[in-house]
């Protein structure tokens, strides 16, 4: 018996360690040369066959130049035999229009893709436990993407991987026909929430109020990010995606040079990473519903405000903005000199 399972064990690992992925990956890069080494040398171990690379123009101030440079020359060569198409952008779109642009016309040539950015370090288990997935729920709507992160240590007690309402884009993978129903900009925003059937989007009035305020810093005042517009696109699609039930990708970008992720203590910098076991355990494909074990613990540790507090800070941006709109009336309405 112990025989067997290091028989088992020594071909899962080989298995791993010499796999080629069958997807194609996106690459994100922009100033880090040093992240965006160790995520290429980890992209470099399961050679891709065609590999794009998108990246942010420099800001116009030398520093950012010199390792706009760096980072780019890292990615000169790909050392193995690969398709490569190179999407750089010479001005400085930032994060929410470079990262949503370039999976825009990533899929414009590709059904479907793994992506990655420069601080997203996977475990080698994670390419193929996409690659498998994207082909199972290829044709699956309501399926939207498949996540490499597991917050909170939740595993499924029969299944490889579940599905969830909150999945995170940590690496991740996603399809065309997902993606075609995106919007960075959430134009009907200012419709679908006066909509009549509004509140039958979420599981509850807390989950509402906190997602309107964040679609709100999105719509009104141009929060420089486009995964709260992903979030917009998968509830008003009533979509869900998968999670692993092992950690499978660690955000080793956790500081001051992060756009979002600057404190380094937080729980999230800290989740060690893991390896899923294969072949996977599926559930049935047509008994598709969401771990609520997963979701309720997402919900309390990650959304959940006191609703006192919701309101206070709903007030203070319709103050902002109401300042904002009055001192450009003020300002047009002044009599020329």
């Amino acid at each position: 018996m112990d025989m067997d399972n290091g028989v088992d064990c020594c071909s899962n690992y080989f298995a791993l360690h010499t796999y080629q992925v069958k997807s194609a990956i996106a690459f994100f890069i922009y100033n880090r040369p040093h992240l965006t080494q160790k995520i290429f040398a980890k992209i470099a171990e399961v050679r891709p066959r065609k590999l794009f690379i998108i990246a942010d123009g420099a800001k116009p101030f030398h520093k950012d130049q010199e390792l706009c440079k760096k980072t780019r020359e890292i990615v000169d060569h790909v050392p193995w035999n690969c398709e490569v198409v190179r999407i750089y952008s010479e001005t400085n779109l930032g994060c929410k229009n470079r990262v949503a642009s370039g999976v825009t016309e990533v899929l414009s040539r590709e059904n479907e893709i793994i992506i990655l950015e420069d601080d997203i370090f996977p475990h080698i288990s994670f390419f193929r436990y996409c690659d498998e997935l994207l082909e199972r729920y290829r044709d699956q709507p309501q399926i939207m993407m498949i996540a490499g992160t597991n917050f909170f240590k939740i595993s499924h007690p029969h299944y490889s991987y579940f599905f969830s309402r909150y999945p995170g884009i940590w690496g991740w993978a996603t399809w065309r026909r997902a993606w075609e129903r995106y919007d960075v900009d959430i134009k009907d925003w200012p419709l679908r929430r006066r909509s009549k059937d509004f509140t039958k989007f979420f599981i509850n009035s807390i989950e509402a109020k906190i997602f309107t305020t964040l679609w709100d810093d999105v719509y009104y005042d141009n929060f420089d990010t486009w995964d709260y517009q992903w979030d917009y696109c998968r509830f008003f699609s009533q979509g869900i995606g998968i999670i692993p039930s092992e950690n499978l990708v660690c955000n080793i970008g956790f500081g001051e040079h992060a756009t979002h992720t600057k404190n380094s203590d937080n729980f999230l910098a800290k989740i060690p990473l893991s390896s899923l076991p294969f072949p996977l355990i599926h559930p049935q494909i047509d008994s598709i519903s969401r771990f609520l074990d997963y979701d309720d613990v997402y919900f309390r540790q990650l959304l959940y405000r006191p609703p006192w507090k919701i309101p206070l800070s709903i007030l203070k941006k319709k103050v902002k903005r109401f300042l904002q709109q009055s001192s450009s009336s003020l300002d047009k309405a002044k009599p020329e000199c």
